[in-house]
């Protein structure tokens, strides 16, 4: 099974311009607030939607103050928080614990 990425968003109340760029120049961390969201497809079925939320200093050091939300295709919560089997992918990101699709 396949899964392919539609779209990837990057909300952030009060610094949407900062966690852009930040995201757009794979430097520096994202800051606290940003959100980053995927829509992710199975074929041509829609599957979980995905959210990344930099959290405060002290949330998760452990693996970048990174909460993680997984919704399921059919709008049920799976994960709201600390997720150790999201973070211990994302662990091995090249910039501030997050891949993006050209990496």
């Amino acid at each position: 099974m396949e899964l392919g990425i539609k779209k990837v968003a990057i909300p952030s109340a009060g610094n949407a311009a900062s966690a852009m760029a930040a995201y757009a120049a794979a430097a520096g961390e994202l800051p606290i607030g940003a959100r980053l969201i995927k829509e992710h497809f199975e074929g041509a079925k829609p599957g979980p939607i995905m959210m990344m939320e930099k959290c405060t200093k002290g949330f998760d050091p452990e693996h970048g103050d990174w909460r993680y939300v997984i919704v399921s295709s059919t709008g049920q919560l799976v994960k709201d928080g600390k997720a150790e089997s999201c973070a211990g992918c994302h662990d091995d990101a090249p910039h501030d614990h997050v891949f993006r699709s050209d990496d």
